[in-house]
C-alpha cells in the first residue's frame, strides 16, 4: 500500500477516471497480459505493458521500479544463506530494473525453468465435409466447410499491378471467421528473403487500432519459411495468422475467434488442409544412338535425389516421360542401355517455385555412345 500512498490523490483520481474512459482497452490489455504470461513470454509481456501503459510515471516508479530495488535488497541476503522460494508479480521480473536483470548484475546465474504443462486441445466434432474452392493458378488448395465469399482487388499502376484475392467465411456454428488472402509479390529481392516481408506485414497488423500482439514466431509451414502471429483484438476474441510465400505469391491465412477455438482441431484442420502447392514438373526425354540417331528400343532411367531412388522403364521406343515427385531439390538422372555407355544428367529444381506456374514441362534429347568392344 505504501507504493500507492506515494502517488498523489490528484494522480490517483485521474487514473480512476481514465480507467473507466478506456475500460474496454484496459480489459483487453489485461486479457492480453494474462495470455502472454500463460505462454511464459516475459519479454513480450513487459513490452505490451510499456507500449500500452497510460498510468502516470510516478505510478510505475513507485509500484514497479522502487519495489524491484527493495525486493532485490531483501532477497540477496536470504539466498546467500538458504534455498528460497520467492513469488512476485510478473511485471517485477523483466525490464532494466526487474529481478532477473538485477540478480544477473550482482553476478548470479538466473536460469528459467519453464512449465511443461500444455492445455488440452479443444476437440470439436465437426461432421461437415470441406470442399475445395481454389484453382491451379493460385498454387494453394482452398478448402472451407461452406461456400466462402470471394473478393478480388487490384492496386498499383499499369506497370506494377498487385492482384489480391480474398476468401472469407463466417462460421456461425462455432463463431469462427476463416480468411485466406492471396497476392502477388512484385519485388524480386523480397522473393529471395521472405522473412523481411513477413515482418513488414506483422508491423502493419500491429497498427490496427485495438490489436495487441501476443505471439510472434518464425515457423516452417509446408516445408517453407513462414510466420505465425496472434493478436488479441477484443476481450475473449483472438486472431491467429500464418503468413507464407510461394515464389511470386504470398498467402495470409487466419482464423478469428475465442482463444481455445482458434487452436482447436477444426482450426488446425483449416491450416493443414489449405496447403501451398508445388508446381508439377514434367520431364520428357528422347533417347537415341549418338552416331545413327536411331531411337533406342530398350533403356532404363535411374532417378535419384535426397528423397527418392528409383528406376523407370522406357514408355516406348526412344522415349520416356515422368513427373518429379518433389520440387526444391536436385535430381541425378542416369540413362543406361545394353552395349551403351551410361550418361548422367543433373536436373536442379531449386528456385522453380518462383515461376508461380502450376505446371512446367522440360523436353530433353539424350544420345548414348556405344561401348567399344
Amino acid at each position: 500500500m505504501a507504493a500507492i500512498d506515494a502517488i498523489s490523490l490528484t494522480e490517483q483520481s485521474k487514473m480512476l477516471v481514465n480507467f473507466f474512459k478506456e475500460y474496454d482497452k484496459s480489459v483487453l490489455i489485461t486479457d492480453s497480459i494474462i495470455k502472454i504470461y500463460q505462454r511464459q513470454d516475459l519479454n513480450t509481456l513487459y513490452k505490451v505493458y510499456n507500449s500500452n501503459n497510460t498510468t502516470p510515471e510516478t505510478f510505475d516508479k513507485n509500484l514497479v521500479q522502487k519495489r524491484n530495488i527493495k525486493f532485490t535488497e531483501k532477497l540477496i541476503p536470504l539466498i546467500k544463506e538458504q534455498s528460497v522460494f520467492c513469488a512476485v508479480g510478473a511485471l517485477h521480473l523483466s525490464g532494466e530494473t526487474g529481478l532477473i536483470s538485477a540478480l544477473r548484475k550482482k553476478g548470479y546465474t538466473v536460469t528459467p525453468i519453464y512449465s511443461k504443462y500444455k492445455s488440452k486441445q479443444l476437440y470439436i466434432n465437426d461432421k461437415r465435409e470441406w470442399s475445395n474452392y481454389g484453382n491451379d493458378t493460385l498454387m494453394i488448395s482452398v478448402n472451407f466447410p461452406n461456400d466462402p465469399y470471394l473478393e478480388t482487388k487490384q492496386s498499383g499502376d499499369s506497370t506494377e499491378k498487385i492482384n489480391t484475392i480474398i476468401y472469407t467465411l463466417n462460421d456461425s456454428i462455432y463463431n469462427l471467421k476463416y480468411s485466406i488472402t492471396i497476392l502477388n509479390i512484385i519485388d524480386t529481392v523480397i522473393i529471395n528473403n521472405p522473412i523481411n516481408l513477413y515482418n513488414k506485414i506483422v508491423s502493419n497488423l500491429e497498427l490496427t487500432k485495438g490489436w495487441i500482439k501476443t505471439k510472434d514466431e518464425n515457423i516452417i509451414y509446408d516445408e517453407r519459411q513462414a510466420k505465425e502471429v496472434e493478436f488479441n483484438i477484443a476481450k475473449g476474441l483472438n486472431n491467429r495468422t500464418k503468413i507464407v510465400a510461394n515464389g511470386k505469391l504470398l498467402y495470409v491465412l487466419n482464423v478469428t475467434g475465442q482463444k481455445e477455438v482458434i487452436y482447436s482441431n477444426i482450426a488446425e484442420y483449416f491450416f493443414n488442409e489449405n496447403t501451398v502447392l508445388n508446381p508439377v514438373l514434367y520431364l520428357n526425354f528422347n533417347i537415341s544412338d549418338e552416331t545413327t540417331e536411331t531411337p533406342l528400343s530398350s533403356f532404363e532411367t535411374h532417378l535419384k535425389s535426397s528423397v527418392i531412388d528409383t528406376v523407370l522403364k522406357s514408355d516406348s521406343i526412344g522415349y520416356i516421360a515422368f513427373s518429379l515427385p518433389r520440387i526444391e531439390d536436385e535430381y541425378m538422372i542416369t540413362f543406361t542401355s545394353n552395349d551403351y555407355v551410361a550418361k548422367k544428367v543433373l536436373i536442379s529444381t531449386l528456385g522453380i517455385n518462383q515461376t508461380s506456374k502450376p505446371e512446367l514441362e522440360l523436353i530433353g534429347y539424350v544420345t548414348l555412345v556405344k561401348k567399344v568392344k
